[in-house]
């Protein structure tokens, strides 16, 4: 994705950025049990590698890191999160569910 500034220089404009709101990012180390689950349940359902990667934002994760809980935040997205028509598939949805199923039914353990 093109910066704000290369974008400018194509179009010969002036970008200014202002940000309104901005909230720290929280870490939860590659070792918490939660990560671990995530990690050994995401390929059996995708069939893709993982990593932590650290984004989450304001999501319903930030809740529990505030209050002191470990939490990992993970879907498969359809690339248009924050943008005009972002949607999800249903096809997505399902398959996270199976990732969750898939933790629960395996109860993994650190």
């Amino acid at each position: 994705m093109p910066s704000t500034r290369e974008i400018a220089g194509r179009h010969n404009v002036d970008i200014v950025v202002n940000v309104v709101r901005e909230q720290a990012a929280s870490t939860v180390s590659p070792q918490e049990p939660v990560v671990e689950a995530l990690r050994k349940a995401v390929p059996h359902v995708y069939d893709v590698c993982t990593r932590p990667i650290g984004i989450g934002g304001t999501t319903v994760a930030a809740l529990l890191w505030h209050r002191g809980f470990p939490a990992a935040v993970w879907s498969c997205l359809a690339n248009t999160c924050h943008q005009p028509d972002e949607y999800s598939m249903i096809s997505a949805t399902i398959k996270d569910a199976q990732v969750f199923a898939h933790i629960l039914m395996h109860a993994y353990h650190a």
